[in-house]
């Protein structure tokens, strides 16, 4: 697609020579590399995600993947710099290298202006045409702005791009003025002549506002504090309080296999001998399988998992989880259930009352496959709770039967 935006801010040769740049990218087979490489960097990139919640026994793998990625990252980006570099000079092919330097200069200026603009229009709610004119007024004053922009500078290895004046050098406009060619207004854009200054685009504008609103919606519930009354509010009433109880028939059936082995192996003396003392701990053991099925059917039978908008829990943890506290949650299938492991930023004492192992650690875990809803159902919903105050957090299928977030 064409940006109507951009093609409102540039000539007909300018949006040539963009389209020209980016059909480079075709031409040296930039996007046919990126689709045979992706795919091994993201499934490597997920391992040493998943990795990092498995303990000192995956160090050395870990390692690995780290040396690969240190290797890899810095010959990735200085070949894509080197290809842009190339689709640099198909786009000069296409017009001419002044356009291609014309083009550059104003992409960069005009990168900036879009993004002041929509972070005024969508954190402060200012008027689209009112934020274009005082992001443009402030730029254009900023002195450190048009020195950052004309910076001579190295790349940074992991750079995708190369900077501005090393993309200029290559098409032989090193010394072009850069503050006088970015604040060139066309006389008349490139929308103006394919498409007609006075055609409006209804379906587009409209789709913008609707996006507009949709991140209005979305910045004011990451900035609501629930600290106030009003913020609070807004909190609950877009991250209800869901509960998902423990499903009775899944209870059953759990509880009836511990008791039904607990209960052979109570039966194991009496066959290796029939005496009275055989029989006395046989009868023990039943007792205490007895004892143990119904404490266990007691303690699960009422238990839920609670999550709301800062926090998630079970009865029988001795605290909530806060999300503030939580730096990333996986879950993965173990035999068929879903487990989730809960990574803290910091060593936490064990959630449960009474665990078997008291030391800090920031790994805890906790089944689903008591509770009674659908096992991804409880997943999709501690997911989107958990990312509201998260700046780009998005779940990730990492392989089958295993998601991050």
């Amino acid at each position: 697609y064409l940006s109507v935006p951009l093609m409102r801010q540039l000539t007909d040769e300018q949006v040539l020579a963009v389209i020209g740049h980016e059909l480079g990218h075709f031409k040296g087979e930039d996007t046919q590399m990126s689709r045979q490489f992706a795919p091994l960097y993201f499934k490597t990139s997920m391992t040493y995600h998943l990795l990092s919640s498995a303990g000192l026994i995956a160090w050395p793998a870990r390692t690995i993947i780290d040396i690969f990625h240190e290797l890899m990252e810095p010959v990735i980006a200085s070949q894509r710099r080197l290809r842009e570099l190339e689709a640099d000079s198909c786009g000069a092919f296409v017009t001419s290298a002044e356009t291609v330097a014309h083009s550059l200069i104003r992409s960069h200026y005009l990168g900036r202006v879009f993004g002041a603009e929509e972070e005024l229009t969508v954190r402060y709610r200012m008027p689209r045409e009112e934020a274009s004119l005082k992001v443009r007024a402030e730029l254009e004053a900023s002195s450190d702005f048009w020195q950052e922009l004309s910076a001579v500078h190295t790349s940074h290895p992991f750079d995708s791009h190369p900077p501005l004046l090393d993309r200029l050098k290559s098409l032989g406009f090193a010394s072009l003025d850069i503050r006088a060619a970015a604040l060139l207004e066309p006389s008349d854009s490139a929308y103006d002549l394919w498409l007609g200054a006075e055609r409006r685009l209804d379906a587009a504008e409209s789709q913008y506002s609707e996006m507009i609103s949709s991140m209005q919606e979305i910045v004011e519930l990451k900035t609501a504090d629930a600290a106030t009354a009003e913020g609070r509010a807004l909190l609950e009433q877009t991250f209800p309080e869901v509960r998902f109880p423990v499903s009775r028939k899944r209870l059953i059936v759990w509880t009836s296999s511990i008791a039904a082995l607990c209960g052979f192996t109570s039966l194991v003396p009496l066959l290796i001998s029939t005496g009275l003392k055989s029989q006395s701990l046989t009868g023990m053991f039943l007792l205490l399988t007895c004892w143990f099925t119904y404490s266990t059917w007691a303690k699960w039978s009422r238990e839920e998992l609670v999550i709301r908008y800062d926090r998630f829990f079970v009865k029988q943890w001795s605290r909530p989880a806060e999300f503030s506290e939580i730096d990333r949650i996986h879950s993965n299938s173990v035999n068929g259930s879903l487990m989730l492991t809960i990574v803290f930023t910091d060593k936490q004492p064990p959630l449960w009352r009474r665990p078997l192992l008291t030391f800090k650690r920031r790994n805890h875990s906790l089944g689903l496959g008591l509770f009674g809803a659908s096992q991804d159902q409880i997943v999709d919903t501690l997911f989107r709770y958990f990312q509201r105050d998260r700046p780009e957090a998005s779940s990730t299928n990492s392989q089958p039967g295993s998601r991050s977030q």
